[in-house]
């Protein structure tokens, strides 16, 4: 968070662009402009267009323990 965001939140910029230039999720989930869109405004909880530390734990943990 602190090497791409200003503070503890990244915009939707910000978060696409960590998971295009994670390597090992490209090559093993090739997600698309629209899912990583799709994931922004599910970690977003607040929904005040950016996502800081607290919503990405949280919403780890909540669909870590999601059955589908």
């Amino acid at each position: 968070y602190n090497l791409l965001g200003e503070g503890w939140a990244l915009s939707l910029d910000q978060f696409v662009s960590i998971f295009k230039e994670a390597t090992a999720l490209q090559e093993t989930y090739n997600f698309s402009d629209d899912q990583l869109c799709k994931l922004f405004y599910a970690f977003d909880t607040d929904q005040n267009g950016l996502v800081d530390a607290l919503e990405a734990i949280a919403t780890i943990g909540i669909m870590s323990g999601k059955k589908n």
